[in-house]
């Protein structure tokens, strides 16, 4: 039996304007229920999709993906089915101009392999498949850049990865930025999946950014933090959280099926 229709989300004041909405860490092909499309559960994104598609067709939001969709470094690419791309044509069909505006996927590292040649033909150009992005002031990535790993970095400390920094940034930005992370993350305390760890690292890129947030995935703890005028927002995982919508007013709600 298929899922009764989902009401839309509601603008938390009227006519507030939806800038994106995003979802992070579904994990198809790690064999969890998002793998059994018997399983009432199936019928749960193609319902929320339907249900955002008008609000985000009326505001021109952009639609994210924030990685570890699916996790492609436990599985063969071949065992991507055709239910999966049933999801992906759900999500693809939220905004009515995809081909222009096309969902942005920001690469996780557990779909860090994902290529768009991996989707049918129909599917390829109504993705883009990124490492992040920005928009209205918010700044999107899946967030496995942040991970301490103490074991390395420590060693190295939060000086020199800022000197390392510097001299990456005559080689390229991309360098400069993954280094300064790097950085940030050392100076954050914390583990591997300690989530203040992450919350800090990315309110200090918000502020040295001038932005006004950062939102991330990976940690599987979805979080909103607000300091000093920049905010943290984290997705958490689409089966527990659902979705993250962002709006004009700098305004952040969740919407679950």
């Amino acid at each position: 039996m298929s899922r009764p229709a989902l009401a839309p989300p509601v603008p938390p004041s009227p006519g507030d304007s939806l800038l994106a909405v995003a979802t992070s860490d579904l994990h198809w092909l790690d064999g969890g229920p998002r793998d059994d499309f018997r399983a009432p559960e199936g019928d749960r994104l193609k319902a929320e999709c339907e249900a955002l598609a008008p609000l985000v067709k009326r505001t021109r939001a952009r639609v994210i993906l924030l990685g570890d969709v699916a996790d492609f470094w436990r599985a063969e690419e071949r065992s991507v089915c055709p239910a999966h791309f049933a999801d992906l044509a759900a999500v693809a069909n939220i905004p009515d101009d995809a081909f222009s505006r096309p969902v942005m996927w920001c690469r996780g590292n557990h779909d860090a392999r994902m290529r768009l040649s991996l989707l049918a033909a129909i599917l390829r150009d109504r993705f883009v498949i990124v490492r992040d992005c920005d928009v209205g002031g918010w700044h999107f990535e899946h967030g496995d850049r942040f991970d301490p790993n103490p074991g390395v970095w420590r060693k190295v400390g939060k000086g020199a990865c800022k000197a390392l920094a510097w001299i990456g940034g005559v080689i390229s930005p991309r360098a400069e930025d993954w280094l300064s992370a790097k950085a940030s993350a050392v100076e954050g305390l914390g583990r591997y999946g300690d989530a203040d760890c992450y919350q800090e690292a990315a309110l200090r890129l918000a502020k040295e950014r001038g932005l006004r947030g950062v939102c991330l995935g990976h940690t599987h703890r979805a979080a909103y933090v607000e300091r000093e005028g920049v905010a943290y927002t984290n997705c958490g995982t689409w089966a527990e959280d659902g979705w993250t919508l962002w709006w004009a007013s700098g305004s952040v709600t969740r919407f679950k099926g």
